[in-house]
């Protein structure tokens, strides 16, 4: 049987067509493959390295920092290596600080938010001197109120204290020292307090309320 040559230019036609979707196929199954387990996904978080950063509310700064490296994603910033931060009350510098890590918190529920939180080895410096050293510190923007949930170290001059918990106002310029408060005293006597220290950081007075006991230092 004798094909007329439009008869198989058609066929030739159909069959390079059939063809090539055939690789198209083949191709489109080959990009699109599911990545077999154990196999890391693609990461789509941005890196920096070396940036500093500053966290404002309302348009005011509250508090800025140095860190070594940062993971965006998001909502939330991921940083380590924290050093040469600082907390503000307007334009004026409270004090310095460093830490390990931190974790800005810039929405929160879809609404703008400046929460920072910081963690491992932190340590707060008033005037160049470290006054305060704990584990983590809490900065809620809305309040201005930097907590800290973890037993806390604190010093002024010669004298050392001990507590639970603490809560800075940066409104007040106190730092308030609660639970288990502990206060090692310049001759040495101990004192201990069942209520609260109050430390104002402007005038450098501590008040204390509740009862208090002191024990005398060893002859």
């Amino acid at each position: 049987m004798r094909w007329h040559k439009k008869t198989v230019r058609l066929v030739i036609i159909v069959l390079l067509t059939a063809l090539l979707a055939a690789l198209s196929y083949a191709t489109w199954k080959l990009l699109c493959k599911v990545p077999s387990e154990g196999i890391q996904q693609p990461d789509f978080s941005t890196q920096f390295s070396a940036a500093r950063i500053v966290g404002r509310w309302k348009g005011e700064r509250q508090w800025s920092l140095m860190a070594r490296s940062l993971r965006d994603e998001g909502d939330v910033l991921l940083m380590e290596g924290i050093e040469q931060g600082s907390i503000y009350q307007g334009e004026k510098e409270l004090f310095t600080f460093e830490a390990s890590k931190a974790t800005w918190q810039r929405r929160r529920d879809e609404k703008e938010c400046n929460d920072l939180l910081l963690t491992g080895g932190v340590t707060i410096y008033q005037d160049g001197q470290p006054v305060l050293k704990t584990k983590q510190l809490q900065w809620e923007a809305a309040s201005a109120q930097l907590t800290a949930p973890d037993p806390v170290e604190f010093t002024y001059q010669s004298n050392s204290l001990t507590a639970g918990k603490m809560m800075y106002d940066a409104n007040l310029e106190t730092i308030t020292l609660q639970t288990d408060v502990q206060v090692l005293l310049n001759d040495g006597s101990l004192m201990k307090v069942d209520g609260k220290i109050v430390y104002n950081m402007q005038t450098g007075d501590f008040t204390a309320s509740g009862p208090t006991h002191i024990i005398p230092a060893s002859p």
